[in-house]
């Protein structure tokens, strides 16, 4: 049977060596055949993860030394009952000294739970990824609305809310306004307008303005305005009412529930007139060519003029 100070130094070296592996399992039998603990087998490269945690424990072992664990190994032994005594501990093979067997077989035991615990908290730890934004990007007018509006629109709409940039969203995760997806809803449209766009001011929660499209037979004829309100030469019919400003536009599409598409911009502003129409003619240009339409629309370039007399 190998010595006390033999035992010491085997155990001394496995604490400290964590590059070998894999290490022996550790077993706990009992002479009555019960309380079995299961394997574990813990690979050299997991305990180098742990390699400070495996020096703390060796220098516990050396503030300790043999004769303090030699004299508590006896104490407990000389406490043990007959069944006690029978367990074997077993670390890398070898077999313990009875006086040394419980305090190793305490450490045997608390090295692969230090090792989960280490484990465990590295895998908790943060990772790489970025955190989800808190709000919906900031985005400039040429690119709002899905890029539709052009150069005098944006403008027109900068003049109009009095800040550079807008937000299309007050939901961080949501998507950018895309013309295309938007044209295959309105194809299939056949009741009502449906929301292209809206546009929020950057401190806002509710939307300043939005513009919406929708199929209709014919556009209004003999229209006469109210006082305040105003006509523009572009499309069909255009024309200010309050706080809306709408364009119809001939637009013939195969399978479309109308021959006539009108686009309304609703807004908050005391009032639209040249701003608004500037910028719902340019959204209307935009979903006239994706649709095929642009030409026959009647919708012209740049700002409309103002229908007088």
């Amino acid at each position: 049977m190998p010595s006390f100070d033999e035992e010491w130094a085997g155990l001394h070296a496995a604490a400290r060596d964590t590059s070998t592996a894999p290490v022996p399992a550790t077993r706990l039998n009992s002479a009555e055949g019960q309380g079995a603990a299961p394997d574990l087998e813990l690979r050299g490269e997991q305990l180098a993860a742990v390699g400070q945690g495996a020096d703390a424990l060796a220098d516990a072992l050396d503030r300790a030394g043999p004769p303090h664990l030699s004299a508590l190994g006896a104490h407990e032994t000389a406490h043990a009952t007959p069944s006690q005594t029978q367990h074997v501990f077993a670390l890398g093979g070898t077999v313990g000294n009875p006086a040394f067997r419980s305090v190793r077989a305490k450490i045997a035991l608390a090295l692969p739970c230090l090792v989960l615990v280490m484990l465990t908290v590295a895998s908790c730890s943060p990772s790489d990824e970025q955190p989800a934004p808190s709000e919906a990007p900031l985005i400039s007018a040429e690119s709002i609305c899905g890029g539709t509006l052009n150069e005098p629109a944006a403008t027109d709409l900068r003049t109009l809310t009095g800040t550079q940039q807008f937000r299309e969203s007050t939901v961080p995760s949501a998507p950018p306004v895309d013309l295309e997806e938007f044209l295959t809803t309105l194809r299939a449209s056949d009741f009502g307008h449906e929301n292209f766009c809206r546009i929020y001011l950057p401190q806002e929660k509710l939307d300043f303005a939005t513009t919406a499209f929708g199929w209709t037979e014919e556009a209004p004829a003999d229209f006469t305005p109210e006082p305040g309100h105003m006509l523009f030469d572009t499309g069909a019919s255009a024309f200010t009412d309050g706080n809306t400003t709408s364009i119809y536009f001939p637009c013939r599409v195969e399978g479309a529930s109308g021959s006539v598409i009108s686009a309304r911009l609703y807004d908050s502003s005391q009032g639209a007139g040249p701003l608004q129409i500037s910028i719902v003619n340019s959204v209307s240009r935009a979903v006239a060519d994706g649709l095929g339409c642009l030409e026959e629309s009647g919708l012209v370039e740049g700002r409309p003029e103002r229908r007088t007399g």
